[in-house]
């Protein structure tokens, strides 16, 4: 027998040394701003260098292991169960790259991004032009 996986949305932040802080607010939201982070912003620079070296650790209470660690270069994929609510878990950018394909933005005129703004301009042309 043959199977295709599913093809799913997800959302997805690859985790750099430039993105750390990025990734980390992907992974706490805007609750982290609520629940009053700046302790972890004061200590901010010494946790760039734990991540560097050992990873960013994500709890994933579905793997069973209860948590899993980012590398740099790995990407953090954000999902949704009933039971477990929003989770994160760890890809390595070679399956990710491979599995996942980029989904274009679309701007308000429903064409992907750059597309859509020609059109809108153009629309616009014309009608000055009249």
């Amino acid at each position: 027998m043959k199977y295709r996986k599913k093809p799913v949305e997800v959302e997805a932040e690859q985790l750099t040394k430039e993105t750390i802080r990025k990734v980390y607010e992907f992974i706490d939201g805007e609750d982290c701003v609520k629940l009053n982070c700046d302790a972890a912003f004061d200590a901010w620079e010494t946790y760039e260098k734990i991540v560097i070296e050992k990873g960013m650790e994500l709890k994933t209470p579905e793997s069973g292991e209860g948590t899993q660690i980012a590398s740099i270069g790995d990407y953090v994929v954000k999902g949704y169960s009933e039971g477990l609510g929003y989770h994160f878990w760890p890809v390595k950018p070679d399956y990710f790259e491979s599995a996942y394909d980029l989904i274009p933005k679309i701007n308000f005129s429903g064409l992907p991004t750059g597309i859509g703004d020609l059109a809108v301009e153009e629309s616009r042309t014309k009608r000055l032009n009249k």
